[in-house]
């Protein structure tokens, strides 16, 4: 036996729909500029990124917390060159952006 779910934008759920309005047009209905602030949204991910990524690559390394999972000596290459390319990619976005 299955419960019917009534559909969001129903008569039963008035809160959610005006929710839904609200949150979804909100940088347009205040005049924010979406598309900047979708790009410096996704410059401050990869930023964090840089920040995330040499940590959990040293956790990757650790033998006594990863056993047999650690990583060897081709996935430490392999994930050095990702972080170095990840790195150079960021500098030259900030590069561009700037200049």
């Amino acid at each position: 036996m299955s419960v019917p779910v009534p559909e969001p934008h129903s008569h039963r759920f008035p809160g959610r729909h005006l929710h839904w309005h609200l949150t979804r047009r909100r940088p347009l209905l205040l005049g924010a500029p979406l598309i900047p602030i979708l790009f410096l949204s996704q410059a401050l991910n990869a930023i964090l990124l840089l920040v995330l990524l040499p940590f959990m690559r040293s956790l990757g390394r650790d033998r006594e917390l990863m056993g047999s999972h650690a990583l060897g000596r081709g996935d430490r290459l392999v994930t050095g060159v990702a972080l170095a390319v990840i790195a150079v990619s960021v500098l030259a976005l900030g590069v561009l952006t700037v200049f």
